[in-house]
């Protein structure tokens, strides 16, 4: 079985008018920083420059860890957990087994209003983390894990 790690399984289709709302969204937001910059840079070059590095790089940084978020999956095949994450780009593959599954925490996902679950090992070690996810708790309910 494949579950999605930080979105729904399966996923949902996006409206044709939120995704226009979005890219409209986007491309007026980067005009007022565009346009803020050019201003800033105009009275002094070094200072619009440090604002234009900082906005790219918050920008970018969100870009991929979007992007990021919706590749990874774990896959379960009897009683081993196949999960697969993305940090920047780089395809990082974890093997765990259910029998070192010791304990599933939930997390408080900070402004999200999704939290998250932590799973641990004997020696209380994090194995992965993932969003707790209807699917996921489901899942590893049915197996006999507690959720504290």
């Amino acid at each position: 079985m494949k579950l999605n790690m930080y979105e729904r399984t399966p996923k949902g289709t996006t409206p044709k008018l939120a995704k226009i709302l979005l890219i409209v969204l986007s491309v007026f937001f980067t005009t007022i920083f565009a346009l803020m910059i050019i201003v800033l840079a105009i009275e002094d070059l070094a200072f619009g420059f440090l604002v234009f590095a900082t906005l790219f790089s918050c920008y970018f940084g969100f870009i991929v860890m979007a992007y990021n978020w919706r590749r990874a999956y774990m896959e379960i095949d009897n009683d081993t957990i196949y999960i697969t994450d993305y940090p920047f780009f780089k395809e990082r593959k974890k093997v765990v087994s259910v029998k070192d599954i010791h304990k599933i925490k939930w997390r408080s996902g900070g402004q999200l209003p999704l939290g998250y679950l932590v799973f641990k090992n004997q020696e209380n070690k994090t194995l992965f983390k993932t969003y707790d996810l209807p699917e996921i708790r489901a899942y590893f309910t049915e197996w006999g894990f507690e959720i504290t």
